[in-house]
Protein backbone atom coordinates (compact mmCIF):
# COMPACT_ATOMS: atom_id res chain seq x y z
CA UNK A 1 0.00 0.00 0.00
CA UNK A 2 1.39 3.38 -1.03
CA UNK A 3 1.81 6.10 1.60
CA UNK A 4 -0.71 8.93 1.50
CA UNK A 5 0.22 12.13 -0.24
CA UNK A 6 0.13 15.37 1.72
CA UNK A 7 -3.11 16.34 -0.01
CA UNK A 8 -4.69 13.00 0.94
CA UNK A 9 -3.57 13.44 4.55
CA UNK A 10 -5.14 16.90 4.70
CA UNK A 11 -8.35 15.48 3.23
CA UNK A 12 -8.41 12.93 6.07
CA UNK A 13 -8.54 15.79 8.57
CA UNK A 14 -11.40 17.39 6.64
CA UNK A 15 -13.20 14.03 6.65
CA UNK A 16 -12.60 13.84 10.39
CA UNK A 17 -14.13 17.29 10.86
CA UNK A 18 -17.24 16.27 8.90
CA UNK A 19 -17.58 13.17 11.07
CA UNK A 20 -17.07 15.18 14.27
CA UNK A 21 -19.92 17.49 13.25
CA UNK A 22 -22.08 14.53 12.22
CA UNK A 23 -21.58 12.93 15.62
CA UNK A 24 -23.10 16.00 17.29
CA UNK A 25 -26.15 15.66 15.05
CA UNK A 26 -26.43 11.94 15.85
CA UNK A 27 -26.30 12.71 19.57
CA UNK A 28 -28.94 15.44 19.18
CA UNK A 29 -31.38 13.10 17.43
CA UNK A 30 -30.62 10.18 19.79
CA UNK A 31 -29.44 7.96 16.91
CA UNK A 32 -27.09 5.60 18.74
CA UNK A 33 -26.56 3.33 15.71
CA UNK A 34 -25.46 6.29 13.59
CA UNK A 35 -23.25 7.57 16.40
CA UNK A 36 -21.59 4.15 16.67
CA UNK A 37 -20.87 4.10 12.92
CA UNK A 38 -19.47 7.64 13.04
CA UNK A 39 -17.25 6.83 16.01
CA UNK A 40 -15.87 3.76 14.23
CA UNK A 41 -15.18 5.79 11.09
CA UNK A 42 -13.48 8.51 13.14
CA UNK A 43 -11.42 5.96 15.00
CA UNK A 44 -10.27 4.37 11.71
CA UNK A 45 -9.15 7.77 10.43
CA UNK A 46 -7.43 8.69 13.69
CA UNK A 47 -5.49 5.41 13.67
CA UNK A 48 -4.34 6.12 10.11
CA UNK A 49 -3.00 9.59 10.91
CA UNK A 50 0.60 10.33 11.77
CA UNK A 51 2.97 13.25 11.52
CA UNK A 52 0.38 15.85 12.44
CA UNK A 53 2.86 18.32 13.91
CA UNK A 54 5.03 18.20 10.78
CA UNK A 55 2.00 18.64 8.55
CA UNK A 56 0.83 21.65 10.59
CA UNK A 57 4.18 23.34 9.94
CA UNK A 58 3.68 22.94 6.20
CA UNK A 59 -0.07 23.64 6.16
CA UNK A 60 -1.01 26.43 8.60
CA UNK A 61 -4.73 26.06 7.82
CA UNK A 62 -4.66 22.54 9.23
CA UNK A 63 -4.30 23.89 12.77
CA UNK A 64 -7.66 25.64 12.41
CA UNK A 65 -9.27 22.44 11.12
CA UNK A 66 -7.89 20.54 14.11
CA UNK A 67 -9.25 23.20 16.49
CA UNK A 68 -12.69 22.80 14.90
CA UNK A 69 -12.47 19.02 15.31
CA UNK A 70 -11.52 19.42 18.96
CA UNK A 71 -14.35 21.89 19.56
CA UNK A 72 -16.88 19.55 17.93
CA UNK A 73 -15.59 16.70 20.07
CA UNK A 74 -15.81 18.85 23.20
CA UNK A 75 -19.43 19.67 22.39
CA UNK A 76 -20.19 15.99 21.74
CA UNK A 77 -18.54 15.06 25.04
CA UNK A 78 -20.65 17.62 26.90
CA UNK A 79 -23.83 16.37 25.27
CA UNK A 80 -23.00 12.75 26.09
CA UNK A 81 -22.15 13.65 29.68
CA UNK A 82 -25.44 15.53 30.04
CA UNK A 83 -27.31 12.55 28.62
CA UNK A 84 -25.59 10.21 31.08
CA UNK A 85 -26.63 12.52 33.90
CA UNK A 86 -30.25 12.54 32.72
CA UNK A 87 -30.27 8.74 32.46
CA UNK A 88 -28.80 8.40 35.93
CA UNK A 89 -31.35 10.84 37.35
CA UNK A 90 -34.18 8.95 35.66
CA UNK A 91 -32.94 5.64 37.05
CA UNK A 92 -32.85 7.17 40.51
CA UNK A 93 -36.39 8.51 40.08
CA UNK A 94 -37.52 5.00 39.20
CA UNK A 95 -35.99 3.75 42.46
CA UNK A 96 -33.18 2.07 40.57
CA UNK A 97 -30.42 3.79 42.52
CA UNK A 98 -28.40 0.57 42.74
CA UNK A 99 -28.45 0.12 38.95
CA UNK A 100 -27.50 3.76 38.43
CA UNK A 101 -24.70 3.58 40.97
CA UNK A 102 -23.39 0.35 39.49
CA UNK A 103 -23.49 1.57 35.88
CA UNK A 104 -21.94 4.96 36.50
CA UNK A 105 -19.69 4.02 39.40
CA UNK A 106 -17.71 1.67 37.18
CA UNK A 107 -17.15 4.39 34.59
CA UNK A 108 -15.25 6.56 37.05
CA UNK A 109 -12.75 3.93 38.22
CA UNK A 110 -10.22 4.47 35.45
CA UNK A 111 -10.51 7.98 34.14
CA UNK A 112 -9.57 8.99 30.62
CA UNK A 113 -7.72 12.35 30.62
CA UNK A 114 -10.05 13.81 27.99
CA UNK A 115 -13.42 12.19 28.59
CA UNK A 116 -13.17 11.25 32.25
CA UNK A 117 -14.62 7.82 31.50
CA UNK A 118 -13.35 4.27 31.58
CA UNK A 119 -12.00 3.19 28.22
CA UNK A 120 -13.33 0.01 26.66
CA UNK A 121 -14.58 -1.09 23.23
CA UNK A 122 -17.86 0.79 23.74
CA UNK A 123 -16.34 4.11 24.72
CA UNK A 124 -16.67 6.92 22.16
CA UNK A 125 -13.26 8.02 20.98
CA UNK A 126 -12.52 11.68 20.47
CA UNK A 127 -9.74 13.25 18.45
CA UNK A 128 -7.11 15.28 20.18
CA UNK A 129 -3.78 16.68 19.05
CA UNK A 130 -1.85 14.00 20.97
CA UNK A 131 -3.57 11.12 19.10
Amino acid sequence: MEPMTRKQRIERYKDLLCLALAQIQAIDIYDQAKLNRIVEQKWAIIRSLSGTSDLIKDEPGLAETIKKIQEADRIAEQKLTARMGRIRTRLCQMNKQHAAKQAYGQASRKRHPIMGLAIDDNTPRFFDIQS
